[in-house]
Order: C-alpha cells, then sequence, then structure tokens
C-alpha cells in the first residue's frame, strides 16, 4: 500500500507542476474568518491540529482557476474531557490563477494543482494569519510549522476536482503564557 500511495503523490505532483507551468497566482484574498479562545490560566495548550480543504474550480471563459482553501487550527489541553477546543481559528483564502491561453484541464489536474500548488502558494499567509491572530487575542504569537506534503493525508476523494478534506497533526511548540 505505501507504493500505491507514494506512486499517487508522484503522479499528483506531476499533474500539478504540468499545471503550475500553464497557470499564475493573479490575487490571493481572505474571505472569511473566525477565531476563538478557551484559554485558562496557567500554560497554553501544547497540541495542535491544522485541517485543510479544498475546493478547485476551473473557469474556461476567463482562462482561470479558482481555488478556496479552508484552513482549520485547534489546540486542545490535552486533559480537556470536552472536545471544545482551547484556541479556535479558521480561515478561507480564494486563490485565483489565470492562463495568457485556453488550456484543457482533466480534474485529476485541476484536483492536484489545488491540493499541491495553491496549498503551498496560501500556506505563508496562513501562517502568518494564525501568528497575528494570537497575538491580537492576547497570547503569546503561535507559528505555524512550514508546509509540508509529508504532513497531509488526504481523506475526502476530491476526485470530482469540487471537495477534498486533508488534515495535518503535530504538536506545535507550546508557547509560555506570560
Amino acid at each position: 500500500m505505501p507504493k500505491r500511495k507514494t506512486a499517487r503523490t508522484k503522479r499528483g505532483t506531476e499533474q500539478a507542476a504540468k499545471m503550475a507551468q500553464k497557470f499564475r497566482i493573479k490575487r490571493v484574498r481572505l474571505v472569511s474568518c473566525l477565531v476563538q479562545q478557551e484559554v485558562r490560566e496557567g500554560p497554553l495548550p501544547s497540541s495542535m491540529e491544522t485541517g485543510i480543504q479544498c475546493e478547485s474550480r476551473l473557469h474556461e471563459k476567463q482562462k482561470q482557476i479558482l481555488v478556496d482553501l479552508d484552513f482549520t487550527l485547534k489546540s486542545r489541553y490535552n486533559d480537556a474531557s470536552e472536545n471544545k477546543a482551547a484556541i479556535l481559528i479558521q480561515a478561507r483564502f480564494r486563490l485565483v490563477y489565470e492562463s495568457a491561453s485556453a488550456v484543457k484541464v482533466t480534474k485529476e489536474q485541476l484536483v492536484a494543482f489545488g491540493w499541491m500548488t495553491a496549498t503551498f502558494n496560501a500556506w505563508p499567509y496562513w501562517r502568518e494569519f494564525v501568528q497575528s491572530m494570537t497575538t491580537r487575542m492576547g497570547l503569546p504569537a503561535l507559528t505555524v510549522p512550514l508546509f509540508s506534503l509529508e504532513g497531509i493525508k488526504i481523506t475526502g476523494s476530491g476526485s470530482d476536482g469540487r471537495r477534498g478534506r486533508s488534515k495535518k497533526e503535530g504538536r506545535s511548540r507550546s508557547p509560555k503564557k506570560t
């Protein structure tokens, strides 16, 4: 099974690379966001979970690809009996890519382009958003790790080029509350 996953990832990377040669990023916009905190006195939560949802659409007339990326960060206390996140940050970014000429795009290429190229392009905006919002919430700045395909697990099929899900889990370096 690992060989199949590696082959699928390699094929997806190749598809995304072909698309990246034909399309250039035109704009990145923050479309919506939500931030909430239920932080206790004392140390901050030490675990962090980041989720991603991706929706890619082709506008053939305008020679554009629109990609909506929904990022979610949840941080919980290890001893929390409830499912409520101590820190919840969500943001939707819309990326618009343009091509100089009409391009034939398969569903597989569209999905790969959204998941790999657009996610890679939007990740720095997401990292800055999280760091900025945690500071504005009166918390120490939280730094989201650098983007890596290794940590991404696609849990939705996404084969229709419309919707897919991914989760990236890991432990953050827990900042100390000052």
